[in-house]
């Protein structure tokens, strides 16, 4: 299977990476479990950028930090179409 084939050889850098630097990513997937997750991904079909509320997103984001006490993000965007467009 192609697919278990990619995630397998990916899996092996990411142990390289983790073996090399020394750090521990507590979000790696692995094994069954990463090819799982992608395949309940793939599920939804494939993500255009126009699909997804990018801005919603940025605003909640905002919102939830300043509820945890943390110093909002300087929200900015280089499209021109975009609310928070600097030029």
């Amino acid at each position: 299977m192609i697919i278990t084939n990619f995630y397998t050889e990916t899996y092996r850098s990411a142990l390289f990476l983790l073996a090399d630097n020394d750090s521990f990513d507590p979000y790696l997937l692995e094994g069954t479990e990463a090819i799982a997750a992608v395949k309940r991904a793939d599920e939804h079909g494939q993500l255009f950028f126009q699909d997804i509320p990018h801005i919603e997103s940025l605003l909640a984001n905002q919102e939830l930090r300043t509820k945890n006490k943390l110093k909002p993000h300087r929200i900015a965007s280089i499209r021109h179409t975009w609310p928070f467009n600097r030029p």
